[in-house]
């Protein structure tokens, strides 16, 4: 059964949590809310970005893969024809050579369909460019395969519509450099409009954090009016604690106090008061105090362990590097780069695939691989 006593004792604490924690947080859920929307908004809108600059970068790559492929298909045509007309092909030689350059002819359409469905993403404002150079494109191709028909049944003539097939290979280098022109700057204006929206959501958050903390400083002015003396020095003291919590350990690697000593003992009798309220947050004030001490040396010793762990490796004789899963290098010793040739702030953050030959480096990989499956070094 509750006695009287044990309900006012009951209400009191309930007063000072709504007093304490209500406010303070619905602002931080309001906060929050809002920065989580803001967030996801431009999430969203930077998703939508990177999927345009992705096209346009797809659209430019295939382009210009697409242009290389149609100067070597009509060089390697150039050559056959030649050959065929010295008498120098033979029936079957040339059927061969005509099955190859259709393949390639084919391939070139994989690259055109590829190229086409990127620019179509890319809304209507490059249409017109796009179907000028598809339609050089096309008409080189036309003429491809017209000279590549002829190239056992009539040589001469076959050159003849190579020359033609060249001219418009030459209109889809001018149309094409021209689009690719167009795409550099839409790539910029994506770029542009990336960095106006983390601009704008920078400064909308900041807006809004600077709203929630003056909001935050009026609760607490409220509450100071109402509040005894005991519970304004333990709000400073929750304050220090705040500050040190966030800091790091001092560069001299000793451990700075959370609370000064006077405010401390201050503290520390306030354990000892009859009022229940004041005496169990001031007991939590002294164990979070103890808990950062602790927390503070136990970083300090983790600090000097990995200082003498990287210390140790630094200068030891045999050749030790460490990589992720992924293959990227995290660390190394003064051996291992003088085997590479780079000093460890360039290894770091990439892979082998940067410094040796694809072969070399692909066996590298596989011998990581290796090792991981292993979950062991390997020979």
């Amino acid at each position: 059964m509750v006695t009287l006593p044990d309900f006012l004792l009951m209400k009191k604490r309930a007063s000072l949590l709504l007093l304490f924690f209500v406010p303070m947080v619905l602002a931080a859920c309001v906060a929050v809310a809002v920065n989580l929307l803001a967030l996801q908004r431009l999430v969203d809108q930077q998703d939508r970005r990177q999927v345009e600059v992705r096209a346009v970068t797809t659209a430019m790559t295939h382009s210009t893969l697409l242009g290389h492929q149609m100067l070597g298909l009509h060089q390697r045509l150039s050559q056959l024809l030649e050959q065929a007309q010295n008498g120098r092909l033979t029936v079957e030689q040339a059927r061969q050579a005509n099955n190859r350059l259709v393949d390639e002819l084919a391939a070139q359409d994989q690259q055109r369909d590829q190229m086409t469905q990127a620019l179509d993403s890319l809304g209507e404002g490059l249409r017109p460019l796009s179907a000028e150079t598809l339609e050089a494109y096309d008409q080189y191709r036309a003429y491809m395969m017209m000279a590549t028909e002829l190239l056992s049944a009539s040589p001469h003539l076959g050159q003849i519509r190579a020359a033609e097939a060249l001219n418009h290979y030459l209109h889809y280098v001018g149309h094409a450099t021209q689009l690719t022109a167009q795409l550099t700057e839409e790539v910029d204006s994506r770029l542009a409009a990336m960095a106006s929206q983390r601009h704008d959501f920078v400064y909308t958050a900041a807006s809004l954090a600077a709203a929630s903390l003056l909001l935050v400083c009026l609760l607490w002015l409220m509450l100071s009016w109402w509040l005894t003396r005991p519970l304004d020095l333990l709000a400073g003291a929750l304050g220090q604690l705040s500050q040190a919590a966030r800091s790091a350990p001092s560069p001299a690697g000793e451990a700075a106090m959370p609370l000064d000593l006077g405010t401390l003992s201050h503290v520390e009798g306030l354990t000892r008061t009859r009022n229940s309220m004041v005496r169990d947050l001031a007991q939590a004030v002294v164990n979070f105090v103890r808990t950062l001490e602790a927390r503070q040396q136990t970083q300090l010793a983790l600090d000097a362990e990995r200082h003498r762990l990287k210390s140790l490796v630094r200068g030891m004789p045999d050749l030790v590097w460490l990589k992720n899963a992924e293959g990227v290098f995290l660390q190394c010793n003064r051996r291992f780069e003088d085997l590479m040739g780079h000093p460890e702030a360039e290894l770091l953050g990439k892979t082998d695939y940067d410094f040796v030959t694809r072969d070399l480096a692909d066996l590298f990989r596989q011998n990581d691989l290796q090792a991981v499956l292993a979950g062991h070094p390997v020979s």
